[in-house]
């Protein structure tokens, strides 16, 4: 499979992980894995053999954070849960060290740390300050062992659901956007859907890069 992504040309995968990879226990109790990095090591090994680069993405949080399937589970606990939001900055600390202390050879193959995959309540429009406080907690317990790695912020739905970076300090980040066009067929045609988008950025152009981590022209082929 790696060799076969490095073969059609690409040159980095957004691997989704989620706690329960790293950590065990119950959710008010947890404790890291004896293998925690047992695996996520073997796959960056295998990256760096076909010259591939691994954003590591969080895609699933202790007590869920948006109530969508693909966090593991439909509650939405986890930004609103102080004990759950310190386990989580625990664990991004922990990773950020394991490639600072121990696999330093593998720390060129990632690209990015992925905070939190799709931050935002499903009650909610957009990702907003709720989630960037405590993204912003995350971001501090990864800079205080990793000052060199590019951290990827999320924001969800649109691409002026994030703050001026200024505004918490943040540096050396990219910010993340995931677009689907979920009104495809109620007349809302896909080149309709993604000019708004785009335009969205002029609103938030801070000189920031960005990424498209997710999206899907659905039944449009000609997309």
């Amino acid at each position: 499979d790696f060799k076969l992504i490095s073969d059609t040309g690409l040159n980095t995968i957004r691997l989704p992980m989620y706690y329960r990879n790293f950590m065990e226990g119950s959710d008010e109790a947890l404790t890291m894995r004896d293998d925690a990095f047992e695996k996520l090591d073997y796959f960056l090994e295998l990256a760096k053999k076909y010259d591939l680069r691994v954003i590591v993405d969080m895609h699933g949080v202790v007590g869920g954070q948006s109530g969508y399937e693909h966090c593991g589970t439909r509650d939405i606990d986890f930004w609103d849960t102080e004990i759950y939001i310190q386990q989580m900055c625990d664990l991004w600390r922990n990773i950020a060290s394991h490639y600072v202390n121990d696999r330093p050879d593998l720390a060129s193959t990632i690209v990015a740390y992925d905070l939190v995959n799709e931050p935002v309540k499903r009650t909610e429009l957009a990702t907003g300050k709720l989630q960037w406080d405590v993204m912003d907690r995350m971001y501090d317990a990864i800079r205080e062992v990793d000052k060199h790695h590019v951290i990827s912020i999320e924001g969800v739905w649109y691409p002026n659901s994030l703050p001026d970076p200024e505004k918490y300090g943040w540096e050396n980040v990219l910010y993340q956007y995931h677009f689907y066009n979920w009104n495809h067929n109620k007349g809302v045609t896909n080149e309709m859907f993604y000019s708004a988008m785009f335009a969205l950025y002029l609103e938030s152009n801070y000189n920031v890069p960005k990424l498209v981590g997710e999206f899907n022209f659905f039944d449009d082929k000609d997309a």
